[in-house]
Order: C-alpha cells, then sequence, then structure tokens
C-alpha cells in the first residue's frame, strides 16, 4: 500500500471514530463526508454530509452544502448539485 494511500485510509478511520463516538456532532458528518469526497466515494460522502446538515442546519451551512453539492456532482446528480449552489448563493453573507 503506498503511503498516501495509508494515509487516506487513516484519515477515513479516524472520521469514522468520531462519527461513532459522537454521532449527534455534525462537524464530525460533515468531516467524514469531505474525507469521503476525497477518496470519491460519493454516495456515502452524499448521505454524511446530508447527515450533518440535518443534524445542525445552521452549523457551518454554506460550506457544508457546498461539500454536499460536490459530493452530487460527483455521484452525477446535477439537478441537486445545482440546487445546493443555489441554496448557498441565495445565503445572507454572515461570514
Amino acid at each position: 500500500m503506498q503511503k498516501r494511500d495509508q494515509g487516506a485510509v487513516a484519515e477515513l478511520k479516524a472520521a469514522r471514530d468520531m462519527v461513532g463516538r459522537e454521532p449527534s456532532d455534525p462537524r464530525h458528518w460533515i468531516s467524514l463526508g469531505v474525507v469521503l469526497i476525497g477518496l470519491r466515494h460519493w454516495s456515502e460522502a452524499v448521505k454524511a454530509l446530508q447527515r450533518g446538515i440535518e443534524l445542525e442546519p445552521a452549523y457551518a451551512e454554506a460550506d457544508a452544502r457546498l461539500f454536499l453539492a460536490d459530493a452530487l456532482e460527483g455521484a452525477g446528480r446535477m439537478a441537486e448539485a445545482r440546487r445546493q449552489w443555489q441554496i448557498v448563493v441565495a445565503m445572507e453573507p454572515s461570514y
């Protein structure tokens, strides 16, 4: 296994462990989604990001929705990805 692959596996394990320890924390779900995007596991990333947004819609919502749009795009779900981008564009700038 290449060093990069080992790092990705370790990152995925750490993200899944955090979700397992604190499943009600949206940060862990969003982090898991980002790791899964990096691994091109699109469907799993979509589910994790949707769960993070569902748990706390206001927590880093713009970032979470942009990550979700990336995962949806990777999964070939362009209409849903566009909807996420539209939601972000319509948000009031707050940070």
